[in-house]
């Protein structure tokens, strides 16, 4: 603040939204509740929105919430909640972004879901069948 003859100044500096707390890959078992944190600052206010593994963004329902703080909470982890995330910051100057992967694990039950970000692939195993999803070009259809 600058005081100019009886008025007062004040300055604002803008900024690029940086990511201050990143999720992180993260191991569950079934029914757990848990949250991927994705907090940014910046100037204006950078808003935070998380995408899946192929793409698709996260909306709020009865489960799933994007917190005013920009983290995203998963409560009574399903199977279909395993795979990869990424939040994004972004203001009017930039963006900055960040992944993490949700691993599912229930030993009873011997499932294992684990993602793979490499092939945008994603694996579920349960007892000894196994289902391979996977995101692909038109021009590479892919059966299994």
């Amino acid at each position: 603040m600058k005081l100019i003859g009886n008025e007062q100044c004040y300055y604002s500096f803008a900024g690029r939204p940086d990511l201050k707390l990143r999720p992180l890959d993260q191991t569950v078992r079934l029914g757990d509740n848990v949250t991927l944190y994705c907090r940014a600052s910046g100037t204006p206010s950078p808003t935070i929105k998380w995408t899946n593994e192929v793409g698709v963004m996260v909306q709020n329902s009865s489960r799933v919430v994007i917190l005013p703080t920009g983290d995203l909470h998963f409560v009574s982890i399903r199977i279909q909640d395993a795979g990869y995330y990424r939040c994004m910051a972004e203001n009017r100057l930039g963006r900055e972004e960040a992944s993490a992967t949700l691993i599912l694990i229930d030993l009873g039950e011997n499932i294992i879901i684990k993602s793979n970000e490499i092939l945008g692939c994603f694996f579920v195993c349960y007892a000894y069948f196994a289902n391979l999803v996977c995101q692909a070009d038109l021009d590479e259809i892919l059966f299994f």
